[in-house]
């Protein structure tokens, strides 16, 4: 017998600057997902999408059309975390610069503001906020995580002590 999925749609609306929907997925061998979507076209009428093929374990390859890593970048650092400052955005800044998503013009930014973000950070009790979302391989990354974000800083920005 195949494992069956069930989708249930929570909430369809559209807002001032776009779209937001929230979706559950169920199935009988894991535990439901629940997706977001957020679809922000403020400022993009001249924003070319990148196409990737995404392919799992869980369904068919798919095509996804998404902003350019530069604009999911800029979003997510100069304007989520700047603004807002979630704990989850914080450790957004980590995964992009562990995998080598900044541009070196990004870098520049970065840098003129790391203090600020390094400070801010030492704040928040990352374990409370952030422990029950991540896996257990990754628990010990935010154990300490203002030292850990200030250490992944240093690295990639060439930050002076």
């Amino acid at each position: 017998m195949g494992t069956h999925i069930d989708i249930n749609a929570n909430k369809s609306t559209t807002t001032s600057g776009g779209y937001f929907g929230l979706a559950t997925l169920r199935t009988n061998n894991y535990p439901p997902i629940n997706i977001e979507i957020n679809i922000n076209s403020h400022d993009r009428e001249n924003v070319q999408g990148e196409i990737d093929s995404i392919s799992n374990n869980f369904v068919p390859t798919y095509t996804l059309c998404h902003l350019p890593q530069k604009d999911l970048v800029n979003e997510k650092v100069f304007l989520a975390l700047m603004q807002r400052g979630k704990p989850r955005d914080y450790y957004d800044l980590y995964i992009i610069m562990r995998t080598g998503m900044l541009s070196s013009e990004q870098k520049i930014q970065l840098g003129k503001i790391a203090r600020e973000i390094i400070d801010d950070s030492k704040n928040i009790d990352f374990q409370e906020e952030l422990g029950t979302f991540l896996p257990m391989n990754q628990q010990s990354i935010i154990r300490d995580f203002p030292k850990t974000l200030e250490r992944e800083m240093q690295n990639q920005l060439s930050l002076n002590r």
